[in-house]
């Protein structure tokens, strides 16, 4: 296996490629760092397309459905765009018809490409960029966020190392919001088995609720999702003896799964029901450091700060695998 790489465009969007000669594939935008495409290939030999990305550059310009998004300097929810932070009233942008701060600020900028290799082995590639009030208004801390995506024959594995380049502590939560397609299926064929132990509850704006009052168990850890629409975050995940959380988006009738891994943090499954484009085509697995609204939990005061000076790293692994293996791949 040899992986091959070159820069190119995609309509007006700088994009990188990546491909080897069995088959698996990567389309990379330097927008928002924005994984377009992704194709696998599964135990049983199948090229299978993994991502269900932006598909037009206006797409990707509007950031439609947020698919791909890396989520900085928060990820889903900031509840009317309001935080108190180190006694200081912030107010982030909302978005229309919202209402809330959404998904951070990450996904709608240039990235730069600092660092690409590929060899017999794997592809990876880096990107960087910085925020601060000027980026995002509401939000005066200086970050350098370095983002790496490499891709191996198990899989693709991403990254973020976020550095604080301030001289003050600074809130901070990551996430990443990729859609999946359903390995030999549709969304009605999907069951999703969960590494957690507690799912959030929220209002009818998917804000949160006070306290204790947030979590609750869950019934089950396998969620069917034949007629069920899913728009939730899921909690207190459980870790395998490599110390790697575990999502599994199974397929039965194809006896595929696609597996996505996490060291820590939250997962949100949003089946994408509500979609202006392709609704319902794909299963959104959010792999985040913390609930939603998590600029706002008290509970959470000292895990959301990276001190001036620091840096903290979260990120996930996506693979293929067969059904009766799919507990033991993607770490």
């Amino acid at each position: 296996m040899t992986f091959t790489m070159h820069r190119t465009t995609w309509q007006q969007w700088p994009v990188v490629e990546v491909h080897d000669e069995q088959g698996v594939r990567l389309r990379l935008a330097e927008r928002g760092a924005t994984l377009l495409e992704l194709v696998l290939v599964s135990p049983d030999g199948q090229r299978l397309p993994v991502i269900d990305g932006a598909r037009s550059a206006d797409e990707l310009a509007e950031g439609r459905g947020a698919r791909s998004a890396i989520m900085a300097p928060f990820s889903n929810r900031i509840d009317q765009g309001r935080y108190r932070f180190d006694d200081h009233e912030h107010q982030l942008p909302t978005v229309a018809g919202e209402g809330h701060a959404m998904h951070g600020v990450v996904r709608g900028m240039d990235w730069e490409v600092t660092e690409q290799h590929a060899d017999e082995h794997a592809a990876r590639i880096t990107l960087t960029t910085r925020i601060g009030e000027t980026t995002l208004p509401g939000y005066p801390f200086a970050l350098r966020l370095n983002c790496t995506f490499t891709l191996d024959e198990d899989g693709l594995e991403w990254s973020l190392v976020t550095e604080n380049i301030g001289d003050r502590p600074a809130p901070f939560g990551c996430g990443w919001h990729p859609y999946f397609v359903p390995p030999g299926g549709g969304v009605d064929d999907v069951r999703v088995v969960l590494p957690a132990t507690r799912q959030v509850v929220t209002d009818e704006r998917l804000i949160p609720l006070a306290g204790d009052a947030a979590q609750q168990g869950l019934g089950s850890t396998t969620l069917t999702l034949a007629g069920q629409t899913l728009d939730r975050c899921f909690t207190e995940l459980a870790r395998d003896e490599d110390g790697f959380c575990r999502t599994r988006l199974e397929v039965p009738r194809s006896g595929l799964a696609l597996v996505l891994a996490q060291p820590y943090g939250a997962v949100h499954v949003f089946t994408g029901d509500t979609l202006g484009d392709r609704p319902r085509e794909a299963v959104a697995l959010e792999p985040t450091e913390f609930m939603p609204d998590a600029f706002n939990r008290p509970e959470l005061a000292e895990q959301r700060v990276i001190r001036s000076g620091h840096h903290r790293a979260f990120g996930a692994r996506v693979s293929l695998a067969a059904l009766e293996a799919s507990l033991h791949l993607g770490g």
